[in-house]
């Protein structure tokens, strides 16, 4: 929670910062011009528009909170370090050897996402400047903006502080939660999300828009609570809440290559990408995948364990890989996001899909197998067959419960392949990892030296810095890390 919540972070400073960054961080995005003067709390939740920019800077500040500084994408970070890849720029990272922090993700989002979150909901709450209908669907979208923060924070460092008030003084001294009482936090702002978020899309004025998908609705949120629930294995719950969102007519199954282009109607919720310099705002996955070094190598290439794992006449293998030349040799590069470099005039046709209707399948199939519905109507491999076919595969020859999960397991391996961390995650939540990881880690080798893995690694360090401002972290690290 580093300095954010130091006790010289005076309110108004908090404010300025947050409108500055807002405002000038995603102008495109925003279409408001910056105040020319610092603007205190009661100003910005008394303004609709400027309320409504706060939150939309919110939006604007994910990609880059997550992803591992300019250089590796979230995704291409989580691939890494799981067994997907066969390199990284980054080595100690894929060589699981983040011994004294590696990722900003903690930082980031304590300081960009959920301080701003509790910030706007907690100067919404108390506004009386702003029409009430406005009002409460920036308040779901902060929740369902902090459910999703603190559902990537559980799973990647396990128990963390949960920072509900922008109160820094209390913030600067709060210790880890329970991975529990996080996850009743996360189930109750996703409820809360559902309840004040509109049906229908709309657009950076808050009024509906059929065609833009990058501010989340009531279907995202319960998209996300469908995954959160299959993560607790509440089956039924899972089942309920994604039949919900598949049901939905505003979404549909679309060929694969179509599924990463922008407002493509298989996207749940996407993420509008920032203008990185003369590059254009094409993904922060494509700008890292499709971008060779200066001895013309890609950093990251598919492992032979994942290619392996693709069937054959699998369309997305052809839709989502590209063979390209690294050095002397030829590697499958992800290419689901394919404007990797570009210039400022480019349109841009991609965004970071962050939920998408074919997870909402896979996540129904594993609940229905989980509770016995395993053939037949309404059964985990009607499911199933539904993401095969797509892809241009025969209906799945599995039988029985074991055959049947092992069976949707693979097909999410193969369907959500370096996106946000769902391998790590799927490893981790099924008890799998370390069987995984210990068979994966000598196949990950860099300068002659191959990775280890050991338990601990399941989980990442609390960055060093963050044991400086809040005393309530010291002799918490997780595991097989230093705190000095």
């Amino acid at each position: 929670m580093k300095r954010y919540f130091n006790s010289a972070f005076t309110p108004a400073m908090a404010f300025s910062i947050l409108l500055g960054f807002t405002l000038l961080g995603c102008k495109k995005f925003v279409e408001i011009d910056p105040p020319n003067n610092q603007i205190a709390a009661t100003t910005v939740y008394n303004n609709t528009d400027l309320a409504i920019s706060t939150m939309t800077g919110i939006f604007a500040a994910m990609p880059n909170s997550f992803d591992k500084g300019a250089a590796v994408s979230f995704s291409a970070s989580m691939g890494a370090m799981a067994d997907e890849f066969n390199g990284s720029k980054d080595q100690l990272l894929y060589l699981n050897e983040l011994s004294r922090g590696g990722m900003d993700v903690w930082t980031n989002s304590y300081k960009e996402l959920i301080y701003r979150c509790n910030s706007l909901i907690d100067g919404l709450g108390k506004s009386d400047g702003i029409p009430d209908g406005i009002k409460k669907i920036l308040i779901g979208e902060a929740k369902f903006s902090r459910a999703f923060v603190y559902f990537t924070l559980v799973n990647l460092y396990g128990d963390v502080p949960l920072v509900l008030t922008p109160d820094y003084a209390a913030n600067a001294n709060i210790p880890r939660s329970g991975q529990e009482t996080v996850y009743i936090q996360i189930i109750q702002d996703l409820k809360d999300a559902q309840s004040m978020l509109s049906d229908s899309y709309l657009n950076i004025h808050l009024s509906t828009d059929p065609v833009e998908r990058i501010r989340p609705n009531k279907l995202a949120a319960t998209a996300l609570l469908a995954r959160v629930y299959l993560y607790k294995g509440l089956w039924s719950d899972a089942e309920n809440e994604a039949s919900k969102v598949i049901s939905d007519s505003k979404l549909s199954l679309v060929a694969p290559e179509e599924v990463f282009l922008k407002n493509s109607i298989e996207s749940i919720w996407a993420l509008q990408p920032n203008q990185v310099g003369n590059l254009g705002t094409n993904t922060a996955d494509a700008r890292y995948f499709l971008t060779t070094d200066f001895m013309g190598n890609y950093p990251s290439g598919i492992s032979d364990q994942l290619l392996t794992a693709f069937e054959p006449g699998d369309k997305r293998k052809e839709a989502w890989l590209i063979a390209k030349k690294s050095g002397t040799t030829i590697v499958q590069v992800p290419y689901k996001y394919e404007v990797g470099q570009g210039n400022a005039s480019q349109p841009q046709i991609e965004y970071n899909i962050v939920l998408r209707l074919s997870e909402q399948y896979l996540i129904r199939a594993e609940a229905r197998a989980m509770l016995g519905h395993l053939t037949g109507d309404n059964s985990a491999t009607n499911d199933l067959n539904l993401i095969r076919n797509r892809a241009g595969l025969d209906n799945s020859t599995a039988s029985g419960s074991t055959e049947i999960l092992n069976a949707i397991m693979k097909e999410r391996r193969i369907e959500l392949f370096s996106e946000w961390g769902h391998r790590w995650f799927d490893l981790k939540r099924t008890g799998q990892i370390d069987a995984v990881m210990n068979a994966a880690a000598p196949t990950k080798v860099v300068d002659g030296v191959s990775a280890t893995w050991q338990p601990y690694k399941s989980l990442l360090p609390i960055p060093l810095s963050e044991f400086q401002y809040n005393s309530a972290l010291q002799g918490h690290q997780n595991p097989g890390y230093p705190e000095k």
